[in-house]
């Protein structure tokens, strides 16, 4: 399969996930740790740009964070990721985080970029395939 000419809708990469914030993801104040929460962001998004690679892929770097109100244990917090660009050998992945509280009240949003290179030990020298951006995408 020729991977360099083919590109690939955003909604093929798109990635969720779910989780419930536990204790052991708080800190003392039974607010859920920020490193956590980028643990949490950078998962889904190598998930999401190893989908649209079909590759593996390393964290290059993640764009600014603000933390706006604490997220609080019980909380669900979902997280999106979607290819926004893509060039060579590397993927631009757009991720929002929303909390809410067990009835589905919204507390908390947080966006950012991360950025993912495919392995050079997988990458063969191959580039990846394109991003198709399509308003049915989101």
């Amino acid at each position: 399969m020729d991977i360099e000419n083919k590109a690939k809708r955003v909604a093929e990469s798109k990635s969720v996930m779910t989780e419930m914030v536990m204790p052991n993801d708080a800190n003392p104040m039974g607010n859920l740790m920020g490193g956590n929460l980028l643990r949490w962001m950078d998962i889904i998004s190598s998930i999401c740009a190893g989908k649209h690679c079909e590759n593996q892929v390393v964290t290059v770097s993640v764009d600014n964070v603000a933390f706006k109100k604490p997220i609080h244990v019980g909380d669900i917090v979902t997280i999106e990721a979607m290819v926004t660009r893509s060039f060579h050998t590397s993927v631009e992945v757009y991720v929002e985080v929303y909390a809410a509280d067990i009835k589905g009240k919204k507390l908390q949003e947080v966006q950012s970029c991360l950025l993912y290179i495919c392995c050079p030990k997988y990458t063969r020298g191959k580039t990846r395939s394109r991003a198709r951006c399509s308003t049915t995408d989101r």
